[in-house]
């Protein structure tokens, strides 16, 4: 994906934003498109049936313009006179990744009949798409334009994407077949709470990590490219040892590593097996090190060989049974007793050590030291910061690196410092650690 990949978004909302305004006074729309150079050979195909100039124009018909089969060009300048025209303060989309297009040969979604007719079913389309703006879309009208004639799921939900790509699905027909292929994930939708329900159960699965997507445009775009992008399968040898070979580079993986989208999480994750002997161990044993559960670590991992994936966007892993598989940043896996080591890429630990990433992870370890020497002198420390800081995890890391046991108390909002330590006092027979 392009470094700009989905840039398009901020501008399309606040295109669709602006454009709402218009609903009463659609004539200056109509003007814009007959009118204006940048529109006029573009929208030919925009006239009633007897072949006559459209007589309304609803929002979906408008957006369709810059979203069908033209050149890439031809769509940045349509938009750039929309920016203009609007007043709009979004930067201009420098690409169009994830959006799926209209057929050339049907790009509007009014009833074409009659005037009339015509009319109605804009000011229908209007409604409904103000209603998807809102966040509480109409869902009669949804089942209604659904039915109609030249729209059906697939155009609908298209249109939805375009204004709100973080709350609707596109169902064209590339979208389904990818994610039934893929995923096996295939529902059939008869209306507007099968298409929510199906949106839904989809937001869980990239949430817990199930589909390697974090997003609708993602999963539109890889719908996309999806056909050219080959499949590797992961080697299973008879001592049960996991292996396969991805051809990702140093430099590849440089890129992964510096990539601002990258969680902190996921990167710390890997350091933590990169510090560990001949950069392997099992999250298990990690896990105990640091004082973090298993399945997080796992989570971690499982997170950050998505994102590689993602970034790269030059193979799907699979397992033996064809079901994803994302443990890209390891060369090898296998039992050892009964916990599963992973054992870090050479490459991925090249491009750490370029990085100078291992310093960082041991100058982390350096600071816990300290921390560590000056609470066995004075026996207690006191953390001070806002919260969200990382108090909380310091405490923990330190704990987990002096191998003690833990324990935490939180104290009520309205029981202060003063309360606190008053409340240590000598007993009346002093003996040392005699408190009350």
């Amino acid at each position: 994906m392009p470094a700009s990949k989905f840039s398009w978004i901020p501008f399309y909302r606040e295109l669709a934003e602006a454009l709402l305004k218009y609903r009463n006074t659609r004539e200056e729309l109509l003007t814009l498109i007959y009118k204006n150079p940048a529109f006029t050979l573009q929208t030919n195909y925009l006239h009633l049936q007897d072949g006559s100039p459209a007589v309304d124009i609803d929002p979906f018909s408008f957006f369709g313009i810059f979203n069908r089969g033209i050149k890439a060009d031809a769509r940045k300048t349509i938009l750039r006179e929309l920016k203009i025209f609007f007043g709009l303060t979004a930067t201009l989309p420098e690409d169009f990744t994830g959006i799926p297009l209209l057929n050339n040969q049907k790009s509007f979604y009014f009833l074409w009949n009659t005037p009339e007719i015509s009319k109605s079913s804009c000011e229908e389309l209007w409604e409904f798409f103000e209603s998807v703006l809102s966040g509480n879309v109409n869902a009669k009208l949804f089942d209604k334009l659904v039915e109609q004639k030249g729209i059906g799921f697939a155009m609908i939900t298209i249109a939805m994407f375009w204004i709100r790509p973080d709350d609707f699905l596109p169902l064209d027909k590339l979208t389904r077949n990818f994610l039934e292929k893929e995923y096996a994930i295939l529902e059939e939708i008869k209306n507007f709470s099968n298409y929510i329900s199906f949106s839904k159960s989809l937001k869980t699965k990239m949430r817990n990590n199930e589909i390697p997507q974090n997003s609708f445009a993602e999963i539109s775009h890889d719908a996309f490219t999806s056909n050219s992008l080959p499949t590797v399968y992961v080697l299973i040898s008879p001592e049960r040892v996991y292996s396969c070979d991805l051809n990702i580079s140093k430099d590849d993986w440089i890129k992964i590593l510096n990539h601002k989208e990258l969680g902190s999480g996921q990167r710390d994750t890997v350091l933590k097996f990169y510090s560990e002997p001949n950069h392997q161990g099992s999250c298990k044993k990690v896990g105990e090190k640091y004082g973090i559960h298993a399945s997080s670590l796992n989570g971690f991992m499982i997170g950050f060989g998505k994102f590689a994936q993602r970034i790269l966007n030059r193979f799907r892993l699979r397992d033996s049974s064809g079901n994803n598989y994302f443990m890209i940043p390891v060369k090898e896996g296998k039992y050892v007793g009964k916990h599963f080591q992973w054992t870090l890429r050479d490459e991925l630990v090249e491009a750490i050590e370029e990085l100078g990433l291992s310093q960082k992870e041991n100058k982390v370890m350096e600071n816990y030291s300290q921390y560590i020497e000056l609470l066995k002198r004075a026996k207690n420390l006191i953390l001070t910061g806002a919260p969200g800081t990382g108090k909380t995890y310091l405490a923990k890391q330190i704990a987990a690196e002096m191998g003690a046991e833990t324990a935490f108390v939180q104290f009520h909002p309205s029981f202060d410092y003063t309360d606190f330590i008053e409340g240590l006092r000598p007993t009346k027979k002093w003996r040392r650690k005699h408190f009350i």
